[in-house]
Order: structure tokens, then sequence, then C-alpha cells
């Protein structure tokens, strides 16, 4: 499961770190760092102090109790297995539902400014001045002429 949750991180910080800075302008690929990493940084730190509490421990019907806030009994002695995996330690399951968790922290990521996939054709100034119908006749004409 440790193999599992390194395979999932490394997938989710720099494989999308360098997903996405591929696609972009170089002078926007540091914002998507910037961007995934404090994600990221914001996301753990929220599941460390209530998330995970929340969702993994046996509270109510909908929601666990607050027996894991602030990560409290996941470090030192404390330290004993979850129900839902009784065979590995409950911080190595704490680290495997953080590394899901962090998922969404790219979402900035599609947002940012990507670079054109083709130039725009330059105007030119007689087309300005035409008509509709001349357009279309000048259109017509420069793509049936290949065809005769």
């Amino acid at each position: 499961m440790l193999i599992s949750t390194v395979l999932v991180m490394l997938m989710t910080m720099p494989g999308i770190i360098l997903f996405y800075s591929g696609m972009l302008r170089s002078k926007n690929a540091l914002s998507i760092v910037a961007h995934t990493v404090a994600g990221a940084a914001v996301i753990t730190l929220l599941w460390s102090m209530f998330g995970y509490s929340i969702a993994f421990t046996s509270g109510g019907p909908w929601f666990g109790d607050t027996t894991r806030f602030f990560a409290e009994g996941l470090v030192g002695n404390k330290v004993g297995a979850h129900a839902i995996a009784p065979t590995i330690p409950e911080s190595v399951f704490f680290l495997f539902q953080l590394s899901f968790a962090m998922t969404p922290a790219p979402t900035p990521a599609p947002s940012a400014k990507s670079a054109p996939a083709a130039p725009a054709p330059a105007p030119t100034p007689a087309a300005d001045k035409a008509t509709e119908d001349e357009l279309r006749a000048r259109v017509l004409k420069k793509y049936t002429s290949g065809l005769r």
C-alpha cells in the first residue's frame, strides 16, 4: 500500500505539473507549478486537520467523530490498525487516502493560458473593403480553381 501511495503522489504532483506545463507557454509554466503545489499543500493541511477524521472514523451515520483531528494518534506509540484495513498501520492508510484527496489540487491548471494551435491569418486590406458577395466569389474561386 505504501508503494501505491508513492505512485499516486508521483502521478499527482510532478506528473500533472509536467503534463500541463508542456501544453502551456513557457511564461505560464511556473504559475502551474505554484498552483499545483499550493493546492496540494492546502489539501494536505485540511486533510490532516479535519478531513481524515471526518471521513474515516466511526461516529455518526454520515460523518465521523473528532478523535483524529490534527492527526491525533497517527504518529508515535499510539498508532494502530484501521478498521477498514486491519493489516496495515493507520498512518499508512492515512497517507494512502491523502494521496487520493490531493487529486483535485491541479484544478487551476486547465484555466491557464495555453499555447495557440495555429497562428491567426493576417487580414488583407482588400477584404475589408469588399462586399459580402465579392468575398464569397473570391473564396469560391480560390477553392474551386484546383479542381479543374
